[in-house]
Protein backbone atom coordinates (compact mmCIF):
# COMPACT_ATOMS: atom_id res chain seq x y z
CA UNK A 1 0.00 0.00 0.00
CA UNK A 2 1.68 3.44 -1.15
CA UNK A 3 1.54 6.18 1.11
CA UNK A 4 0.70 9.27 -0.47
CA UNK A 5 2.49 12.53 1.30
CA UNK A 6 1.03 16.20 0.58
CA UNK A 7 3.94 18.20 0.10
CA UNK A 8 3.59 21.54 1.36
CA UNK A 9 6.21 24.77 1.07
CA UNK A 10 6.93 26.66 4.48
CA UNK A 11 9.48 28.61 3.79
CA UNK A 12 13.03 28.66 3.54
CA UNK A 13 15.36 28.16 6.53
CA UNK A 14 19.34 28.70 6.63
CA UNK A 15 21.75 26.06 8.34
CA UNK A 16 23.13 28.04 11.39
CA UNK A 17 26.00 26.99 13.73
CA UNK A 18 24.75 25.94 16.96
CA UNK A 19 27.81 24.58 19.50
CA UNK A 20 29.46 21.56 17.43
CA UNK A 21 26.37 20.70 15.20
CA UNK A 22 24.54 22.69 12.29
CA UNK A 23 21.40 23.29 12.96
CA UNK A 24 18.03 23.84 10.82
CA UNK A 25 15.06 25.54 12.43
CA UNK A 26 11.38 25.19 11.35
CA UNK A 27 8.69 28.45 10.94
CA UNK A 28 6.10 27.62 13.03
CA UNK A 29 3.27 27.37 10.34
CA UNK A 30 5.28 23.65 9.89
CA UNK A 31 3.42 22.48 13.09
CA UNK A 32 6.58 21.13 15.22
CA UNK A 33 6.30 21.51 19.03
CA UNK A 34 8.80 21.15 21.14
CA UNK A 35 10.13 18.08 21.90
CA UNK A 36 8.67 16.43 18.95
CA UNK A 37 10.95 14.11 17.81
CA UNK A 38 12.58 13.48 14.31
CA UNK A 39 13.85 10.65 12.21
CA UNK A 40 16.09 12.28 9.31
CA UNK A 41 17.23 10.86 6.72
CA UNK A 42 19.57 11.26 3.32
CA UNK A 43 18.46 10.88 -0.01
CA UNK A 44 21.07 12.57 -2.52
CA UNK A 45 20.68 15.95 -2.07
CA UNK A 46 17.29 15.67 0.30
CA UNK A 47 16.94 16.03 3.24
CA UNK A 48 14.07 14.07 4.89
CA UNK A 49 12.78 14.30 8.06
CA UNK A 50 9.66 12.30 9.31
CA UNK A 51 8.02 12.80 12.63
CA UNK A 52 9.55 9.96 15.11
CA UNK A 53 7.21 7.14 17.01
CA UNK A 54 8.75 6.41 19.91
CA UNK A 55 5.95 4.66 21.41
CA UNK A 56 7.80 0.91 21.13
CA UNK A 57 4.01 -0.62 21.33
CA UNK A 58 2.68 1.04 18.16
CA UNK A 59 5.98 2.00 16.61
CA UNK A 60 6.80 -1.52 15.29
CA UNK A 61 9.06 -2.19 17.69
CA UNK A 62 7.94 -5.05 19.50
CA UNK A 63 6.28 -6.11 16.28
CA UNK A 64 8.34 -9.48 16.00
CA UNK A 65 8.18 -10.39 19.84
CA UNK A 66 6.33 -13.35 20.45
CA UNK A 67 4.62 -12.37 23.84
CA UNK A 68 3.07 -15.92 24.07
CA UNK A 69 5.97 -17.79 23.69
CA UNK A 70 7.69 -15.52 26.18
CA UNK A 71 5.54 -16.00 28.59
CA UNK A 72 5.92 -20.04 28.09
CA UNK A 73 9.22 -19.84 28.68
CA UNK A 74 9.36 -17.47 31.39
CA UNK A 75 6.11 -18.46 33.22
CA UNK A 76 3.58 -16.23 35.59
CA UNK A 77 5.15 -15.59 38.86
CA UNK A 78 2.25 -17.49 40.43
CA UNK A 79 3.54 -20.62 38.30
CA UNK A 80 7.18 -19.76 39.06
CA UNK A 81 6.82 -19.08 42.85
CA UNK A 82 3.27 -20.15 44.76
CA UNK A 83 -0.01 -17.93 44.44
CA UNK A 84 0.69 -16.56 47.66
CA UNK A 85 3.56 -14.27 46.42
CA UNK A 86 2.93 -10.47 46.88
CA UNK A 87 0.13 -11.23 49.04
CA UNK A 88 -0.04 -10.66 52.79
CA UNK A 89 -0.58 -13.31 55.42
CA UNK A 90 -2.90 -11.42 57.80
CA UNK A 91 -4.57 -13.19 60.84
CA UNK A 92 -7.46 -11.56 61.18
Amino acid sequence: MAIIRDKKFVGKVKARKAGNSIALTAPKKAGVSVGDVYNLTVDNDKLIYEKANTNPWTNGELDDVDFDEELRIVGTPDERYGKDIGREKVDW
